[in-house]
C-alpha cells in the first residue's frame, strides 16, 4: 500500500500534468491542415489551388470558432450570469476573459491560414 505522503505526491503530479496539458494544447479544428507531403509535392497550378482552398476552409472554420466564443463571452457579460459561484474560471468575469483569449487565438489562426491560402493562390497563378 502506498504511504499517504507518496499518494498525495502522485495525486499532485497527476493534477499538475492534467492542468498543464490543457494549457499547452492548441485549439483543434475539425478540418485537417494539408499534410507535409502534400505541401512538399505541390508543383502544379491545380495542386496549389487545392491547397489554397484547404487553407481557406480552415480559416473560415477558425473564424466560426471565434464567433462562437465572442457570443459565449457576451453571455457572460449578461447581468443574469450571476454572482461568482467559485474561484478561478467559475467566475463570470474570468470566463469572459477566457472567451476573449480564445477569440484572439482563433482570429490569429484564421489570419495565418488566410496568409497561407494567399501564398498558394499566388504560386498557382505563376505555375504552368
Amino acid at each position: 500500500m502506498l504511504s499517504r505522503n507518496l499518494l498525495e505526491h502522485v495525486t499532485a503530479v497527476a493534477i499538475l500534468a492534467a492542468v498543464t496539458q490543457g494549457c499547452v494544447a492548441r485549439p483543434q479544428l475539425a478540418g485537417n491542415a494539408p499534410s507535409e507531403e502534400r505541401i512538399a509535392a505541390a508543383q502544379t497550378k491545380v495542386q496549389h489551388e487545392t491547397l489554397s482552398k484547404d487553407y481557406e476552409k480552415l480559416a473560415a472554420e477558425a473564424r466560426g470558432k471565434a464567433a462562437e466564443h465572442t457570443a459565449m463571452g457576451n453571455r457572460y457579460k449578461h447581468p443574469h450570469a450571476g454572482a461568482p459561484i467559485g474561484k478561478g474560471l467559475m467566475h463570470a468575469d474570468a470566463m469572459e476573459k477566457h472567451c476573449k483569449s480564445l477569440v484572439a487565438l482563433y482570429t490569429n489562426i484564421a489570419d495565418e491560414y488566410d496568409q497561407m491560402a494567399k501564398k498558394h493562390r499566388a504560386t498557382a497563378a505563376s505555375a504552368e
